[in-house]
């Protein structure tokens, strides 16, 4: 699914829709991954999210602590950027070969607003 974002109030718009999802999804862990250039909006996407969902502080970019969380009456969130993140797995054969996503937001810069690409693998959890 395509949405075009034309400003910041479309984003946040977004992210109230993402936290749907999420609330209506029965799952107890979910992941999602965030995709697009520096500014495109990931964080911004992030707070909408965590807002909606009952987090009332502050939700800033986690490119310099790598892990920040986020926990609400609910849920506990975990944003993490994996920009320049070193992982090492001992016993790597425990777990599957890549990562899989519940939802991926794919984010592009589209004339003066963003276009938002939403791949759902909630639809049937």
């Amino acid at each position: 699914m395509k949405i075009f974002l034309k400003d910041p109030d479309a984003t946040a718009d977004f992210g109230v829709e993402i936290s749907k999802l999420i609330s209506e999804s029965k799952s107890n862990v979910i992941e999602i991954h965030l995709a697009g250039e520096l500014g495109a909006g990931k964080t911004f996407l992030t707070k909408s999210i965590l807002n909606s969902l009952g987090w009332h502080g502050i939700v800033k970019s986690p490119t310099y602590t790598l892990c920040d969380e986020y926990e609400t009456e609910d849920i506990l969130f975990l944003h993490v950027d994996l920009y320049r993140l070193v992982i090492i797995i001992e016993w790597p054969e425990i777990i599957s070969d890549s990562r899989t996503f519940d939802l991926k937001v794919s984010l592009s810069y589209k004339g003066e607003g963003r276009e938002a690409l939403l791949e759902n693998k909630l639809v049937n959890r």
